[in-house]
């Protein structure tokens, strides 16, 4: 083994070593933050979407009764009004 095949040797460590790993761990790092905020912000996109219903889930069978007859009325009132 020569000189020459000795250095490009003890080149290609440091290459791996300076350079190489020190991008695939923050490629890394970086790849599993993108990951959490990911999640964490679907999950809140989730939970934003799902207020009206949530809202209309917790309302008491009553008042979402009247509203249903609310509705029905208006309906009803449209048509007819319209003819």
């Amino acid at each position: 083994m020569g000189i020459k095949d000795t250095v490009k040797e003890w080149a290609s460590e440091q290459w791996d070593y300076y350079v190489k790993q020190p991008i695939a761990k923050k490629t890394e790092e970086l790849e599993n933050q993108a990951s959490q905020k990911w999640s964490e912000y679907s999950g809140k996109a989730q939970e934003q979407a799902n207020k009206p219903f949530d809202y209309y889930k917790k309302q008491e069978p009553f008042y979402r009764g009247l509203f249903w007859i609310a509705v029905a009325l208006l309906l009803i009132l449209w048509i007819i009004s319209g003819s």
